[in-house]
């Protein structure tokens, strides 16, 4: 409903998350809503490290949503 919302007062725009590598729900939870990791993205002037999250969210995530993640990031 959030997500509708937001595209009813915002269309066309895009939607940013981010999250910790620590948060495991996070990290699972996003592919499974549509979301795809952003490789060179940068959020307030942070790096973004896609590489080094890769490693950790390997670990986190079901296999499947972690082979399509690298492959699906932008």
């Amino acid at each position: 409903m959030m997500m509708r919302r937001f595209f009813e007062l915002s269309p066309g725009r895009e939607v940013w998350l981010d999250t910790q590598t620590w948060s495991r729900r996070a990290i699972g939870l996003y592919p499974e809503l549509g979301f795809a990791p952003m490789k060179t993205a940068r959020y307030n002037g942070v790096p973004n490290e896609f590489c080094e999250a890769a490693r950790v969210m390997k670990g986190r995530m079901r296999d499947d949503l972690y082979r399509r993640s690298p492959e699906s990031a932008a």
